[in-house]
Parts: structure tokens; C-alpha cells; sequence
């Protein structure tokens, strides 16, 4: 799958999301870009290291276009995203930077650190945070050449993922974050007056 528009153009044009338009995501540029990165790693990073499970991505959706506000884990197979039993709490409860939990959406990279040690050693880690890595920034550059704004970070505070979120931090590891919506101009608030 292609990127959804120009990479270059949008690399050039990119800037620091800070401030966060209330609209919400449209379902489908999300849909692409984590279609995009799974692919990206079947592709690229699943020949290399057999033994290591893809990195997954787990979706905590605020506002989305098409996808009610919730806790997801989306899947490439089928395509769609799966709700998880777990209550979505505000997200400004689960991140040291407040401006993450202000956006739309944000996408934790989850690896199997489990899989990645028994099949590695030590070094496994290096490479499940690599691959991780690179599955979080092909979600970020297809987000961002399909005209949104975005921030690879570190994720949520790992205490709130465990007990919020039931990520056990084994075998399914946070790597990290991304934080996806519409960029709004700093210097102005969200009535549209200069601050």
C-alpha cells in the first residue's frame, strides 16, 4: 500500500502538535495509516525476525469520525477495530503531557517482550523497540502526508496501562505512543480568538 499522499511535501510542511482542533479524526486516514504500518512490517521487519510477533497497535479513540470513543486493538486481517472490555478513562489521567491526552486519538505500539527475550536474549529488546519504533513513525508519516498532524512519544504512564488498561508489560509491552489529530494554530484558542 502506498502512502496516502506526499511524504516529502508533508515532511517539509510538519510542525510541533501542541494544540489540538476539536474536530475529530476522520476514521479512514487512521484506518490507512495503521494499515500502512502493518504492511510496512510484514513487509520490511517480519522476514528478519521471524521469531518476534508484530507489534500491535491499541487504539484509545476520543474522536474519530466513524469509531465511538473507546479502547480498540486494531487488526490488519480483518481490517477493523476491536473494542476491549476495559472503560476508557480521560485521557489526560494516562499521560505526563497533558497535550497527548487532548487528541483525538492516541496509538500505543504494543510488542511481545516475552517472545522477543526467549528468542534473542537481552538484545531482544533492541529489536522489538526498533521494530516498534518503526511501525510507530509509518503510522505517523502516512497520518501526516494524509493531511493530519501527529507525535511519536513515549505512551501512557506504564502504571495507567496496567491497571487501566490491562496491558501487562510482558507479553504485551508498550514501546510507544502516538498522538494523531488536526494541528491548530497556537495562537489561537478554540473560539478563534488571538491569545
Amino acid at each position: 500500500m502506498p502512502l496516502p499522499g506526499d511524504a516529502v511535501h508533508a515532511l517539509k510542511a510538519r510542525k510541533s502538535a501542541r494544540v489540538w482542533k476539536p474536530e475529530p479524526l476522520k476514521g479512514t486516514l487512521l484506518s490507512r495509516a495503521l494499515r500502512y504500518a502493518a504492511e510496512q512490517d510484514t513487509a520490511m521487519w517480519a522476514p528478519a525476525f521471524r521469531e518476534i510477533p508484530s507489534p500491535t497497535a491499541a487504539v484509545l479513540a476520543q474522536r474519530i469520525q466513524g469509531l465511538p470513543e473507546g479502547y480498540y486493538h486494531y487488526t490488519l486481517g480483518h481490517g477493523e477495530f476491536l473494542a476491549q472490555p476495559q472503560i476508557l478513562p480521560r485521557m489526560e489521567e494516562l499521560v505526563l503531557q497533558l497535550e497527548f491526552g487532548q487528541a483525538p486519538v492516541i496509538i500505543l505500539i504494543l510488542g511481545d517482550m516475552s517472545a522477543a527475550l526467549s528468542s534473542h536474549g537481552p538484545v531482544g529488546h533492541r529489536h522489538l523497540l526498533t521494530r516498534s519504533a518503526a511501525y510507530a513513525h509509518a503510522i505517523w508519516l502516512s497520518a501526516l502526508s494524509d493531511g493530519a498532524a501527529g507525535t511519536v512519544f513515549a505512551g501512557v504512564i506504564g502504571s495507567a496501562a496496567r491497571t487501566t488498561l490491562g496491558i501487562d508489560g510482558f507479553r504485551q509491552a508498550q514501546m510507544l505512543g502516538v498522538a494523531l489529530g488536526y494541528a491548530q494554530d497556537p495562537s489561537r484558542s478554540t473560539d478563534g480568538a488571538v491569545q
